[in-house]
């Protein structure tokens, strides 16, 4: 039979240098394991950048998918500010508020037309909330000073009454059965004709809760 022949072309390496024990070949004493480890210590195997790191390092497939993740993970972190609706509950804690101080002269609440306080509803907010509503009144000059909370053309609620010179605070829980892009007005008068009703801060406080339809 004839004998093969072993060419090793501009090396030193004798055929007695590679040696194969059955398991692992080794080459003048480096066996394959060990040239593993020295081309993975000098950057041949890829080396995975921190994930959001923009430098000009190449992107492995492990980093690729990281930076995939992670920007699907901020997505959907960001949906319930977008998307959710809320169901609202009376509470103490503010949602919306109109703060100015109104004059109002009029003797009938249509007379007021045009001089009311007013916020609207965010259009995430859902039909059958309970909202807590807040503002002040006093007469000005003599007579009562009257306020009355409503949307739609429809009153809310009880109306509030004061005769004296001095704010008076109104509070009161009141379901509201429209939702999101209802405007809620708070109108006053005095039928005591040439006298006034003066009104500030009116305020819708409640407490959301995550309630898509």
């Amino acid at each position: 039979m004839p004998q093969s022949i072993i060419i090793f072309p501009q090396t030193s390496l004798k055929p007695s240098d590679i040696q194969d024990d059955g398991s692992d070949l080794s080459v003048a004493n480096m066996k394959a394991d060990h040239i593993t480890e020295k081309t993975t210590a000098h950057g041949v195997q890829g080396q995975t950048p921190s994930v959001g790191d923009d430098s000009t390092k190449l992107g492995t497939t492990a980093w690729i998918k990281a930076a995939i993740t992670a920007a699907i993970n901020a997505a959907i972190g960001a949906l319930p500010t977008i998307h959710s609706y809320y169901a609202i509950t009376a509470s103490d804690t503010l949602l919306l508020s109109d703060d100015r101080e109104l004059t109002i002269t009029a003797v009938n609440p249509s007379g007021s037309e045009g001089f009311f306080l007013a916020v609207t509803l965010p259009q995430n907010y859902l039909p059958g909330g309970t909202f807590r509503f807040k503002y002040k009144l006093k007469m000005g000059g003599s007579g009562t000073a009257h306020a009355a909370k409503g949307f739609g053309g429809m009153w809310l609620g009880t109306q509030g009454d004061n005769g004296t010179t001095d704010y008076v605070e109104f509070s009161e829980d009141k379901l509201v059965r429209s939702g999101g892009g209802t405007t809620l007005t708070l109108g006053a008068w005095n039928p005591t004709a040439g006298q006034q009703a003066i009104i500030k801060e009116f305020r819708v406080y409640g407490t959301k809760t995550v309630a898509n339809p």
